[in-house]
């Protein structure tokens, strides 16, 4: 199975859960602003900012190719655990792209909360995820 990491990052806590998946799981991983993904399957990782996806990155899933990612699998990272993606899994769908209905939330940080995350227990957690959702 063709299986990439893409993240968006404004902090540094998407990079560095997309670091860690790739190189538990052996993935390579590509910053989507450099490069916009082109996989069966894409694990895409991204923050949660105000409540809302990044614009920028909304843009670049308007680039995606969905003749040949078949699967999108989420993970988003946000100092509040009750963000949605609405925004992002809707801009998917509407692309044409398949999204997995079970996604992760990975805990972030904000300034003086969740400042410590995400941490290794998060990462590995991530990355189990991940591997559960490319072995189903």
């Amino acid at each position: 199975m063709d299986t990439i990491i893409a993240y968006w990052s404004k902090t540094g806590h998407s990079r560095k859960i997309a670091r860690h998946i790739g190189e538990t799981l052996g993935l390579p991983v590509v910053d989507i602003r450099q490069q916009i993904p082109q996989a069966h399957t894409v694990v895409l990782i991204s923050g949660i900012y105000a409540g809302k996806s990044d614009p920028k990155l909304l843009q670049a899933v308007e680039q995606m190719n969905p003749h040949s990612t078949q699967r999108v699998i989420l993970i988003l990272t946000c100092a509040d655990p009750d963000a949605h993606n609405d925004d992002l899994r809707a801009a998917l769908a509407q692309k044409g792209l398949a999204v997995d209905a079970q996604g992760h939330m990975c805990p972030g940080g904000f300034l003086f909360i969740r400042c410590t995350r995400p941490n290794q227990k998060d990462l590995a957690q991530a990355a189990d995820f991940v591997r559960n959702a490319l072995n189903k």
